[in-house]
C-alpha cells in the first residue's frame, strides 16, 4: 500500500466548511472519479419557510464561479458506496483524520469490506478507508493507493448553484 501524504490538496479540501459532490464516474474500468465543488456562504439573507414555519435570516450556500473545485481519482478501488446524507447516523466507533476528506483506520465500512470480499494484504494488497463527507452525500472508498488529488481552475461558464441551509444570523 502507498503511503498517503497530506497534499496541500487534501489540506484544503479539509479546510473548506461546504463541499458538495457534483459527479462521480468510472473512466475505466474499477477506476474512479469525484468531481467536489467548495459551497461559498452567500451574504444575502432570506426568510425560509417550512411548512407553517419561518426561519428568518437564512443563507444559500452557493457554488459559484469563485468555488475551488477538485477531481479526486482513484485509479482502482476495491469497492465504493455512495449514501444520502440524510440518513447517516453519527459513529463514535470509527478511527479516521481529516474533515471533508477523511482517512480511517477504523471503521464498519473496512469490516463489512474485509467481511463481503475476499480482499485482504495479499490481494490486491492492503488497502485504506477514505470518505469524502459532502453535504448532501457521503462517499466511502476501500482503494490500495490513494487518490489523485487535481485542484480545477474555476470557469467563468459555471453556473451559480444554490443549496439553502439553515444558517440564521447570530445574535
Amino acid at each position: 500500500m502507498k503511503k498517503f501524504s497530506h497534499s496541500d490538496l487534501f489540506k484544503k479540501i479539509n479546510q473548506h466548511e461546504f463541499v458538495f459532490l457534483m459527479g462521480i464516474a468510472e473512466p475505466s474500468e474499477n477506476s474512479l472519479l469525484l468531481e467536489i465543488s467548495e459551497g461559498i456562504v452567500s451574504d444575502l439573507k432570506e426568510d425560509l419557510i417550512v411548512g407553517e414555519a419561518t426561519i428568518e435570516g437564512v443563507s444559500s450556500v452557493d457554488i459559484t464561479n469563485d468555488s475551488a473545485t477538485y477531481y479526486v481519482e482513484f485509479d482502482h478501488y476495491v469497492a465504493y458506496s455512495v449514501l444520502d446524507e440524510s440518513y447517516t447516523v453519527w459513529d463514535e466507533y470509527g478511527k479516521w483524520e481529516g474533515h471533508k476528506f477523511r482517512v480511517y483506520t477504523k471503521s464498519h465500512f473496512l469490516e463489512y469490506i474485509s467481511k463481503d470480499t475476499f480482499a485482504d494484504d495479499d490481494y490486491p494488497g492492503p488497502y485504506r478507508h477514505y470518505a469524502l463527507i459532502c453535504e448532501n452525500h457521503i462517499v466511502h472508498i476501500a482503494s490500495c493507493n490513494p487518490p489523485t488529488i487535481k485542484r480545477i481552475s474555476p470557469s467563468s461558464s459555471k453556473a451559480t448553484t444554490s443549496f439553502k441551509v439553515g444558517r440564521t444570523k447570530k445574535h
